[in-house]
């Protein structure tokens, strides 16, 4: 497959490569979800890794796909490989996502694409087809969705040359004047020659198909009237009209007459998938993204679309790392007590097993050697579940015994079986596959995928012959056992149809302007109630899915035979499909195949090789106000791995202006495993500018201005071992043992007599200051789990926690402990829009030293003043010395514990996550209560301090101590408001106004009733 890709593509881009390229890949999207080369998630069938250029998937559920996949991130690889070799990357990675994804879609697809097109034929019914401004300003267009069909108008109207040239012509200017240069048009009249080309192409087909969305009342419709007169007027006027503020298509289309039952303005949620009648046709699962974050698995009343509960969320169940929702469904047990699904766990699928009224996952199968399960579908028995399990890359069809949890393989074979449907008797599993007259392993053609029947006693299968070049999957048995439903794009439109097994006669029963679809080609999206008949699937309109019903009187349906016409499936223009030398080589399934069908193979021997280096950053600085010189700063860092990322080293080099300020690390990691092990060392050199009086060590020197600058510094030499066991992708253990020197020295800018009078300045060492460094041995362990999922500048839903010990040794003895625990309760308050959540975030943090040594003079004490603790007692706050004198010992210790508070208000944002749409400066409004308490005593040395020599510091007369021990320690209290602010994605802002109650009692301090501000620089905790 590869081979013959790089035929094509090198051929049609007149590119070749001059090195070989990496492919990675993966027995199943199970595994492929596990790789350390980039993040995966449910909806990533593919990816291609740019530093190295390396593409990356797994074995698809069908050979089909997995090509298609291929193809597509070869696309990458070769955009990769021309833009750097041309020295263009940097251009490369700004354009666009539909210019980038949608070439890849076009040269590994072509133009015949029935998901796309009902894409593109939603638009232009509603009148809502975007400019290529749009495209390149707004996040509201799929960039696969809109970008391939671009690159087959661009490419169907000026020859595929001109798709390649004007590739090549975005990497040199700006990609307004790559069109102008390829086309010889304006942006805004080639997205008007486009437009018209769909409207012309694709509206005609859709005449006296029914179209779907919500009854409207008599002002809603006149509202509907009014918007289009106005846009009318624009574009009469040559303006740029608005959206259209409502999901509407032409009045002289046909409506819908199936039940609307699940739908975003029905609070059900914009994408409503695979939705699941329980048998008895009352309820109706289904998955949605209700909640905004991730996929949830929802349960509705079928007869009136409310939504009745949550009944599983991966996003916060510990124990699951995602739902399975692309290419799954789930399926109620006979009786209608439980249902099963598809979930991510402990690196492999599972089938989870639901009891439906108590909301609790009861049982989980996992399948010994089967990493990737899809479709479960319950027997009528109840006693088994049969499923498409994918091994070695190849899916088949395995049943289940849920008494002892034996698994039989039913198929095995090359071809691909997918979404099993046990019938009525349990007499027959019927099941979607690619075991057509296309399918031929050894020229590498695969038929769209077929209806066939298993037969459970003797393992018999028969293949049943609907319609001929079309794909026909989400098989649903009627009560009767005499009818099959299914979904086919027969015409170039998703419609559902009926089947009658003993005649082969077949019906349609849906004939949509859209189409009955799901996420992907092949996701299922129909299920039939097993009492009722009644059939639920899922209709695709204005860019959402939405659930329908229909009752099973109504779902006979029509006499349907022969082929039809795939036009409504072409993108245009229709005339470029014949000559299109993209739909040629797609066509031509021997062209670029190598001879050989047996490859040598070789065991895998990792080998780190440069993957990036950084920016090389260099700072030059002066000083206006001291004359003291100027400074160098700068760094340089480098990444290394093998090819699958397993083994990775990361290496950094810092100075800042003078050789003791050189610093460096080194990070080793190695994630070839679940238990990632690994080592860092370096030498870091931290230093701190402070002002303080002049030391006057020097017979030459003079007290100029009363103070002087010194700089101090810790040198931190450390080198440990690492290690992390991820029970699963939520929680972790994780270890480190290690040593650590502290090192010290400080310096200061000396004013001293010349020979010509006053005044020369140097740097000097200060000799008074000889601290003897630290040795410590250091090591500890922890307990991590985070759920949470971020919002703009804070986590909003999920929780985390860390339960962490380390003890130190050496020069001091003692022992750390760290305990903090935060939850985030997503929660729509009534009478709140539905696009302004709130959350409520609360924290409880304890950290202290403990032993002999806790409480050294030699340790940095613990300020609990620190505003990402308790906001309003920062020492910077406070007004003079003697008001920070008289509370300095609340806010500083050598153990702390805190608790907070906060409800967390979208202000700023997107329209699904903000109470003002504005996406440029996402805002929260954040309303908090802090409360800490800090005890121990903690001593403190300053430069001019004490005498020093090695000797630890206790509290004394002559040593400066904070802090009180826990009896005579007080607590302190804040209450306030501020704003996280995310700018630009670089740094999150959080002004706050905090009244600090405890410091009311301290006179001349802030005034009862008075607050102060301060500004956090980090995301909310």
């Amino acid at each position: 497959m590869a081979e013959r890709w790089y035929d094509r593509l090198s051929s049609i881009l007149g590119h070749e490569f001059d090195e070989r390229k990496s492919i990675i890949l993966y027995a199943d999207d199970a595994d492929f979800r596990q790789t350390n080369i980039a993040n995966i998630g449910e909806g990533t069938q593919g990816v291609t890794e740019g530093a190295r250029q390396r593409v990356v998937l797994p074995m698809a559920g069908t050979y089909a796909e997995t090509d298609h996949v291929l193809g597509h991130e070869l696309v990458h690889q070769f955009q990769y490989d021309i833009s750097q070799r041309s020295g263009r990357f940097a251009q490369f990675i700004r354009l666009p996502l539909f210019v980038i994804e949608g070439m890849a879609e076009y040269y590994s697809v072509g133009r015949e694409d029935a998901l796309t097109a009902m894409w593109m034929r939603d638009a232009v019914l509603r009148d809502d087809f975007p400019t290529l401004d749009d495209l390149q300003r707004s996040g509201a267009y799929n960039e696969y969705q809109y970008g391939q069909p671009f690159w087959a108008y661009l490419a169907g109207t000026y020859g595929d040359q001109a798709g390649v040239q004007f590739f090549r012509t975005a990497l040199d200017m700006p990609l307004d004047s790559a069109v102008v240069a390829v086309t010889g048009l304006s942006p805004d009249d080639f997205s008007a020659r486009w437009r018209v080309a769909l409207e012309d192409q694709l509206a005609p087909p859709a005449a006296g198909r029914s179209v779907p969305g919500p009854d409207r009342t008599d002002e809603e419709l006149e509202a509907i009237a009014k918007d289009r007169r106005e846009r009318a007027e624009a574009i009469a006027e040559g303006d740029r009209p608005d959206r259209p503020r409502f999901l509407a298509y032409p009045d002289s289309l046909p409506r819908l007459t199936a039940q609307r039952l699940l739908a975003r303005e029905r609070e059900t949620g914009t994408i409503n998938i695979a939705p699941q009648l329980s048998p008895d046709g009352r309820y109706v699962a289904y998955l949605s993204e209700l909640d905004l974050f991730g996929i949830d698995l929802f349960l509705a009343d079928a007869e009136t679309g409310e939504v009745l509960t949550k009944l599983e969320s991966a996003t916060t169940d510990p124990h699951l790392d995602a739902l399975r929702f692309i290419e799954s469904a789930g399926t109620w047990s006979p009786d209608g007590t439980q249902f099963a699904y598809v979930v991510f766990a402990g690196g492999d699928n599972e089938i989870a097993l639901l009891d439906v009224d108590r909301r609790d996952v009861v049982r989980r199968l996992a399948v010994e050697g089967i990493g990737a399960i899809k479709d479960p579908a319950w027997s009528p028995d109840g006693t088994r579940i049969a499923f498409a399990g994918v091994r070695g890359g190849i899916t088949d069809l395995y049943v289940v015994e849920l008494a002892t949890g034996e698994v039989t393989q039913l198929t095995n074979d090359r071809f691909a079986d997918l979404q099993p449907a046990w019938s009525p008797d349990g007499t027959q599993i019927a099941f979607s596959t690619d075991r057509g007259a296309g399918t031929d392993f050894v020229r590498l053609t695969f038929s769209p995928m077929q209806l066939a029947l298993y037969d459970v006693a003797d393992g018999t299968i028969e293949t049943l012959g609907v319609f001929s070049g079309v794909k026909h999957i989400n098989p649903a048995w009627a009560p009767d056992g005499e009818s099959l439903y299914f979904i086919s794009d027969r015409g170039g439109f998703n419609d559902v149809y009926r089947l009658d097994v003993a005649t082969g006669e077949a019906y349609q029963v849906t004939n949509l302007a859209t189409g009955v679809s799901g996420i992907a080609d092949l996701s299922p999206a129909l299920s039939v109630a097993e009492q009722t008949g009644n059939l639920a699937y899922s209709v695709f309109e204005g860019q959402r899915y939405s659930v329908y019903r229909t009752e099973a009187a109504d779902a006979v349906g029509t006499p349907v035979g022969g082929t039809a016409s795939n036009a409504a499936a072409i993108l245009p223009p229709e005339d470029a499909y014949a000559r299109s030398v993209v739909q040629n080589y797609i066509a031509d399934a021997t062209g670029g195949l190598p001879e050989a069908t047996t490859f040598p193979t070789r065991g895998y021997s990792p080998k780190l090789s440069l993957d990036y280096i950084s920016q090389p950053q260099v700072g030059v600085g002066t000083d206006p106000y001291y004359n003291s010189g100027f400074g160098i700063s700068g760094g340089i860092s480098f990444l290394f791995s093998d090819q699958l990322s397993d083994n990775v080293l990361g290496l950094a080099v810092a100075a800042q202006g003078t050789f003791k300020d050189i610093g460096g690390q080194a990070l080793y990691l190695n994630r070839g495993k679940r238990l990632t092990y690994g080592a860092i060392a370096g030498h870091i050199p931290y230093l701190q500018v402070f002002y303080d009086r002049p030391p006057l060590e020097e017979p030459d020197e003079v007290d100029l201005i009363g103070f002087t600058r010194y700089y101090y510094r810790t040198y931190v030499t450390q080198a440990s071992g690492l290690a992390s066991y991820p029970l699963n992708q939520s929680q972790r253990f994780e270890a480190e043992l290690g040593y650590r020197r502290l090192g010290y020295d400080v310096e200061y800018d000396a004013y001293y007599q010349t020979g010509s009078g006053c005044c020369g300045i140097e740097r000097r060492e200060l000799d008074s200051f000889s601290i003897d460094p630290l040795h410590l041995g250091q090591g500890g362990v922890a307990y991590v789990g985070d759920t949470s999922l971020f919002g703009f500048t804070s986590p909003i839903r999920g929780s985390r926690y860390r339960l962490g010990a380390d003890l130190t040794a050496g020069s001091l003895v003692f022992g750390s402990v760290t305990a903090d625990a935060r939850t985030y309760v997503f929660t729509r308050p009534p009478g709140f829009p539905r696009r302004t959540p709130v959350t409520l975030a609360a924290r409880l943090l304890h950290f202290g030293r403990y032993g002999a040594d806790a409480e050294s003079g030699r340790l940095t004490p613990i300020l609990l003043g620190n505003p990402q603790l308790v906001r309003g007692y920062n020492p910077r706050s406070f007004d003079s010395n003697e008001t920070f004198g008289a509370f300095v010992d609340r806010i500083y210790g050598s153990r702390l514990a805190v608790a907070s508070i906060e409800a967390r208000l979208p202000l700023l944002g997107v329209p699904q996550l903000g109470l003002i749409n504005f996406p440029y400066l996402p805002t929260e409004l954040v309303f908090f209560g802090d409360a800490g308490f800090a005890w121990g005593e903690a001593p403190y040395f300053g430069i001019s301090g004490p005498p020093v020599g090695g000797e630890d510091l206790v509290c004394d007369v002559e040593v400066t101590c904070y802090g009180s021990t826990f009896g005579d320690q007080k607590p302190i209290f804040s209450a306030g408001v501020s704003a996280r602010v995310n700018l630009l994605g670089a740094i999150i802002v959080e002004p706050y106004y905090a009244l600090p109650f405890s410091r009311w009692e301290v006179e001349g301090d802030v005034s009862p009733g008075r607050g102060v501000f301060g500004v956090n620089l980090s995301p909310g905790w």
